[in-house]
């Protein structure tokens, strides 16, 4: 069991919150798992919990303890070329250019101020009846102002004939690109180069890993086309923890 305090995470939701990973052990043994999410330390605040799929014995015990389902997290990995992909790009290429943003608070600024409540609708955070897009918009702005001090991050921008339409956010590590949030800015999400934005810049040589939501398949879909598989999967619960659990005495 991985516990972590997302202490970054208190201005965006009001309260402590922590991030829990649970192993093939600890969905091995649903009464020592539920006893050690019943801690003291977790009173009052909110809790991410993330299993691997595959056990509803552990899911509906966490359900049945107040744990919320919000969604299968799938990770996703470049696996093969897509040619018909490379095609549409190919040819989008006279209307469409990417551009990196300077590494300077000012010009982040500028994109983060683009990202509104409305672009983000099928992630666990808007979805959510307690928490909702606005919470979700203004998760999204704070880590992109932290990534902004990460020295491997990048922000991208795509423009249409002149015109920018989408980010991407990503984190470089060596040959390996993390894609980290992105999306069409609200104006331009039927222009129909989404699948553009996801491939990025001729030239890349990195490996693009990623993750998106079941709540998403139309994003599912497109990494699929873009040559990406799945290669794990995590349910992912959340609970607002009451105060004091009676368990703790």
């Amino acid at each position: 069991m991985k516990i972590v305090e997302a202490t970054w995470e208190r201005r965006n939701f009001g309260r402590d919150v922590w991030e829990i990973t649970l192993g093939r052990e600890d969905v091995a043994d649903v009464e020592k798992t539920l006893a050690a999410l019943c801690d003291a330390r977790f009173a009052g605040a909110y809790v991410c919990v993330k299993m691997p799929v595959g056990n509803l014995k552990m899911l509906h015990a966490l359900e049945d303890d107040g744990f919320r389902f919000l969604e299968t997290q799938l990770s996703l990995m470049d696996r093969f070329k897509a040619d018909d992909v490379v095609g549409l790009c190919e040819d989008a290429n006279e209307r469409i250019e990417f551009k990196v943003v300077e590494k300077d608070e000012s010009d982040w600024e500028r994109v983060i101020s683009k990202v509104v409540p409305e672009m983000f609708d099928t992630d666990r955070i808007s979805l959510d009846p307690l928490l909702g897009p606005e919470v979700a918009c203004t998760r999204y702005r704070n880590w992109m102002r932290d990534l902004l001090k990460d020295p491997r991050s990048e922000l991208t921008v795509m423009l249409l004939d002149g015109a920018e339409i989408a980010f991407s956010l990503d984190v470089v590590d060596g040959s390996t690109r993390h894609g980290i949030l992105g999306g069409n800015f609200p104006e331009f999400k039927s222009t129909g180069y989404g699948m553009a934005l996801m491939v990025g810049p001729s030239g890349r040589k990195t490996t693009v890993r990623t993750a998106v939501s079941s709540n998403n398949p139309q994003a599912l879909r497109a990494h699929q086309n873009c040559g990406r598989v799945v290669y794990k999967e995590m349910y992912v619960l959340r609970k607002f923890m009451p105060e004091a659990d009676c368990r703790n005495g």
